[in-house]
């Protein structure tokens, strides 16, 4: 796994970690961790890429567009892959109380309350999944994810991911995802979204990028 004090990010990846930041930086779980616009964009590359360092070696990291110039990005772990182990939960939440001081408590309640409403068999999860802001509404973010949907069909694999925002709703649903719970994020957070696809005998005919 990437440490932020390691060499820089394979060729693409600051590129990549670009565009998540962008997609995310209206997003309320965002916006309420980091409300100074002014230190927003800052914390949430730091957030990024160590997401996607861990998405590259703990699961899997899906870009549309090329490496140079990706349009969005999807990071994704299949049943048994866990997305941050020890170490990178250690990290993530180091630079949650850099950034947030004691506020961080509130957010890692959150999360801990959010696993609660995963699946008790194995899943997989979309932990992010983003389209730029400038390229919403093409289908980019529906063909991110599309394959690994069909293939959860295939294996009978129900999938899991937590959102935020309301505005990403209709695009889920038409992917097949269904809420199946409200958790309020202590501290006066966001409510958030958990959120599971069970296998379908037809893929969903999702036609539009999410908002994030």
């Amino acid at each position: 796994m990437r440490r932020l004090s390691d060499p820089p990010m394979a060729p693409g990846a600051d590129a990549l970690v670009t565009v998540m930041v962008d997609a995310f930086a209206d997003d309320p779980l965002y916006v309420w961790l980091h409300p100074e616009a002014a230190t927003r964009r800052r914390n949430l590359r730091s957030t990024f890429e160590l997401m996607v360092g861990c998405g590259r070696v703990n699961g899997e990291v899906r870009v549309v567009g090329d490496r140079a110039e990706p349009l969005g990005a999807a990071i994704w772990t299949w049943p048994g892959q866990e997305l941050l182990d020890d170490a990178g939960y250690d990290e993530f939440a180091s630079l949650l109380r850099a950034a947030i001081g004691a506020r961080a408590d509130d957010a890692l309640d959150g999360m801990r309350a959010l696993a609660q409403h995963a699946p008790e068999a194995p899943h997989a999860v979309l932990h992010n999944i983003c389209v730029h802001p400038g390229h919403r509404s093409a289908g980019l973010g529906r063909s991110l994810v599309q394959p690994l949907l069909a293939e959860c069909d295939t294996n009978g694999v129900t999938v899991a991911l937590e959102s935020s925002n309301r505005r990403n709703l209709s695009f889920y649903r038409r992917l097949g995802f269904e809420v199946v719970a409200e958790v309020q994020v202590p501290g006066g957070g966001p409510t958030m979204l958990p959120m599971w696809r069970r296998p379908q005998a037809d893929q969903p005919p999702g036609t539009t990028s999410p908002d994030s």
